[in-house]
């Protein structure tokens, strides 16, 4: 079966905090230290939304393999700055 990117909905949000728990904490491609959750999630996806930014997921065979978005980054975790 084909791969397909396509817009996510809130039905891809467990996914993408398996894949953004499992790849991007406490590494350059977030900058986040802890793990985050499904609300943190939900609510990140819908700012997203909200400031017209795109949330993308790639499936493959019915299941969600990868994610992609872009949008303004909070100052959090490994971004924060030092006191």
């Amino acid at each position: 079966m084909p791969r397909v990117i396509r817009s996510a909905n809130h039905e891809d949000l467990p996914a993408i905090v398996e894949i953004y728990n499992e790849g991007g904490v406490a590494t350059t491609a977030s900058y986040d230290i802890e793990p985050v959750t499904l609300e943190e999630r939900a609510a990140w996806f819908e700012r997203l939304r909200n400031q017209g930014h795109p949330v993308l997921v790639l499936e493959e065979n019915g299941r969600v393999v990868g994610f992609a978005s872009y949008g303004v980054v909070p100052r959090q975790g490994g971004l924060s700055p030092h006191r």
